[in-house]
């Protein structure tokens, strides 16, 4: 099998077809999409083939792969001098946000804002984003940690960018994704409830044809000038390291997840929509797996064995029992939150053991037994007994000083709570 790991390795997509299962997902259809800039190509995953012209127009759910096009709205308003990466957000709004953030931090995830129990950004009448409101239910939370120190994955960082977009230019975000990006790149989309109800982080029911993602992929292969109209390849410079451990990615961008060996793009999972999107601008390579939900497991499936080089991380080496005899389980011990998780890290008969109790849920089961844990390396534990949901890890994140004041759970931060006295 030919290895696709270094970035400027030209990839074929008779590579890639050959990687392909025979077996088809039972129900629904997952479909691979494929450019080089030169040609394009689609499949249907256990099927000979599916006619191009059909397959490239299908629609997909974009989800939460829309935050690729806020930064690129955003990256339109730097080129135009309207706001720089590096300026405060707070210049944008009257409301006061509840820490002090550029405009770069709102797309990288470095905000440390938590809105992890927050469903969906409030609107005013007129479809704008409520930023008086949602300024004071994320003020209700505390941060996470100092902005532009640590990435947490969330939607508060793009909801806040998409307020600064309509305070630049007096529309709703919708209207703005419309008439700057989408129509000027000759892009179909489809919006069954409206404009207006596009989510800068979500983006709720938004549909666009496959071709017209691919045409957003080859954008990525220009090389990097002030000429072209849009230029996501300049939003991929230096990657801020996740952390600690995820299953796929290894870092964040401006509106970009990083996924290391010079992959780019983003996932989305939705009710009933499953999108993933990958470049690599090095290689003028870009891949679109879609399909829905039912096909879950067969899209996981085909992504890893396609591509494995660059769609899964390693998985965590446990420590050997000398190691393990090493470690100060005293360190890690403590109670750990976000708004939406609590988890409680103590250490029961030589062994970590860990509570996770979710916040918005009131049950019983939120108050289960103490959970062991398998220490993995640097300062890792994993949840012996699966599923472990919420929890993909347990990874304990060291400060300057080699402390522990925070976790991180395979996709957020947890912040260590202090005991008042």
């Amino acid at each position: 099998m030919t290895t696709l790991h270094r970035s400027q390795d030209r990839i074929e997509w008779a590579d890639i077809s050959k990687r392909l299962p025979s077996a088809a997902p039972r129900k629904g259809e997952l479909i691979l999409g494929f450019t080089n800039g030169q040609e394009r190509h689609f499949a249907v995953v256990g099927s000979s083939g599916l006619n191009m012209q059909a397959a490239g127009t299908q629609l997909t759910r974009i989800g939460c792969a829309v935050k690729l096009f806020t930064a690129s709205l955003m990256d339109l308003c730097v080129r135009r001098g309207d706001v720089s990466w590096e300026d405060r957000a707070q210049r944008f709004f009257t409301a006061r946000l509840p820490v002090d953030m550029t405009i770069r931090q709102l797309l990288d995830h470095t905000h440390s804002l938590d809105d992890s129990l927050l469903p969906g950004a409030p609107r005013l009448a007129d479809d704008k984003l409520d930023v008086a409101e949602l300024c004071n239910r994320l003020g209700a939370m505390p941060p996470l940690s100092t902005p532009g120190k640590l990435c947490s994955y969330g939607n508060a960082g793009c909801w806040l960018a998409g307020g600064v977009l309509e305070r630049i230019h007096g529309k709703c975000y919708g209207e703005l994704l419309s008439e700057q990006l989408l129509r000027p790149l000759n892009f179909t989309a489809h919006m069954p409830a409206g404009a207006s109800t596009i989510c800068p982080s979500v983006a709720e029911e938004l549909d666009l044809r496959a071709c017209d993602i691919l045409s957003f992929l080859e954008l990525c292969f220009q090389q990097e000038g002030r000429d072209a109209p849009f230029n996501p390849r300049a939003l991929m410079r230096d990657p801020i390291a996740l952390p600690g451990w995820s299953p796929s990615e290894q870092g964040t961008c401006i509106g970009w997840k990083s996924f290391g060996c010079g992959w780019f793009g983003h996932n989305s999972h939705l009710p009933g929509h499953i999108t993933v999107i990958r470049v690599n601008p090095e290689s003028r390579t870009g891949l679109l797996l879609y399909g829905s939900e039912a096909t879950l497991a067969a899209f996981t499936r085909t992504f890893a064995t396609m591509l494995p080089e660059f769609s899964l991380s390693r998985l965590p080496r446990t420590l050997d029992p000398a190691r393990l005899a090493t470690v100060r389980l005293s360190e890690y011990e403590g109670s750990f939150a976000n708004a939406a998780l609590r988890v409680v890290v103590r250490s029961i008969d030589g062994t970590l053991h860990y509570q996770a109790v979710e916040n918005h849920v009131r049950s019983a089961e939120t108050h289960s037994a103490p959970q062991p844990l398998i220490a993995a390396e640097n300062h890792m534990f994993l949840p012996a007994a699966r599923p472990f949901a919420p929890l993909q890890v347990l990874q304990f994140v060291p400060d300057a000083h080699g402390t522990f004041d925070h976790i991180w759970n395979g996709r957020n931060l947890l912040r260590r709570q202090r005991i008042s006295t």
